[in-house]
């Protein structure tokens, strides 16, 4: 600054610092508005470049008053072709009907900003699904000047989601198409086991019966005329005859126990468990809540299957010395737990899903598939050493 002719006139050195400083100041304010008014021109140009989100702005009443490039290439309008219309014009006329346009301003009005997705229409008419911010404008005062509005294409995205969601959907019914057709298998099963059961006690234990009766009728009658080669072979018929018999009657029960129909669930577990320790010498707990009621026979059933099938898998994987079984009573649902200490089954920690391979996994999936046609919930526990079957059935069974 070069001071006038005048500055040299002034009278006093107090006059001449006064004018200095209100010029400095001068210069100081011009180069905050200069820089102010550069840092405008950069972000106006920074927003009008954007070619990925519609950026523009609304007055008071929601007429647009600028637009970036990005909105030209979203919404197809030109600047200059929507530049004082109405933001309502994006909108369908199912949500202009509804009063979504007005609604959202005030939204934004009262909370500061408002956001959300929907469909809107382009120039052409064609719809896309866009997600979007609109923002209250506001001045140093706090009075309300105008809104913005961020908009952004994402109708690849929902398109996308949409497909996710419909082969959702299908692997829902897909899967629960599964599990209905695994439920008539399993009923199938059941009533296959039973019908064999039936055949081997009515029809085959019957016949070898009357076999025993004629053999040991024959022994009686003949007895003096044999020789001892002869008696010896025909006592040793008779006890095998004893013994299929009584294998037989075995297979007809563990195939279906008559207790299970005639008596329920406890009785039939205390005779399943009395034969599974004599035959595989594993020391077997059973605790059974006094307050066990008889249950729903397919509840029943499930319960004894899982059992029967879980103990068969300690007799032959485990190499457990021990098993036990509990099943308790809650308010509303039953609680099974089966736990040996064997090797357990190969699995990485914590738990371990029953997918159907390995030497136990066709038994392990039959008895999870038990339990969810139940609508109940299955578990397997790696415990370190052994494993533990945990299965939880609600009293009230899904239709």
């Amino acid at each position: 600054m070069l001071p006038a002719e005048s500055y040299m006139a002034l009278l006093t050195e107090e006059e001449r610092r006064r004018i200095v400083a209100d010029l400095q100041q001068k210069a100081q304010a011009l180069e905050s508005e200069m820089a102010l008014h550069q840092s405008e021109e950069q972000f106006r140009l920074l927003v009008e470049g954007i070619q990925d989100y519609a950026i523009f702005s609304l007055d008071l009443n929601g007429v647009i008053t600028s637009w970036n490039a990005g909105a030209q290439r979203i919404k197809g309008y030109a600047a200059e072709e929507i530049i004082g219309q109405h933001f309502s014009r994006f909108y369908t006329e199912e949500d202009v009907r509804g009063g979504l346009p007005a609604r959202v301003l005030q939204i934004a009005r009262e909370e500061g900003h408002y956001q959300g997705e929907g469909w809107r229409l382009r120039k052409d008419g064609t719809r896309f699904w866009c997600s979007l911010v609109i923002t209250a404008l506001r001045n140093r005062q706090g009075q309300l000047i105008g809104f913005s509005k961020i908009t952004r294409d994402n109708t690849e995205r929902k398109a996308l989601q949409d497909q996710i969601q419909q082969h959702t959907e299908d692997l829902e019914r897909a899967q629960d198409s599964l599990r209905r057709l695994s439920g008539r298998l399993l009923q199938v099963q059941d009533d296959e086991r039973r019908r064999l059961a039936r055949e081997l006690h009515d029809s085959a234990g019957q016949m070898l019966a009357a076999l025993n009766m004629n053999l040991e009728s024959l022994q009686d009658t003949i007895r003096a005329k044999l020789t001892p080669d002869l008696a010896q072979r025909l006592a040793e018929s008779i006890r095998l005859t004893s013994q299929v018999m009584k294998e037989t009657r075995t297979l007809s029960y563990l195939l279906h126990p008559p207790l299970l129909d005639e008596a329920g669930l406890r009785d039939a577990l205390h005779w399943f468990v009395g034969g599974f320790i004599e035959r595989s010498g594993i020391k077997t707990e059973l605790e059974i809540s006094a307050e066990l009621p008889r249950l729903s026979p397919d509840l029943e059933t499930a319960i004894f299957r899982i059992i029967q099938e879980a103990l068969t898998n300690i007799h032959r994987h485990s190499g457990s010395p021990t098993a036990g079984i509990h099943l308790e009573m809650a308010p509303d649902e039953i609680l099974l737990t089966v736990t040996d200490q064997g090797r357990g089954i190969p699995s990485g920690p914590g738990t371990a899903q029953a997918n159907g391979k390995g030497k136990a996994g066709v038994g392990l999936a039959g008895m999870r598939e038990r339990v969810l046609q139940l609508g109940g919930h299955f578990e397997i526990i790696a415990t370190h050493p052994g494993t533990a079957i945990k299965a939880v059935f609600p009293l009230a069974v899904p239709d």
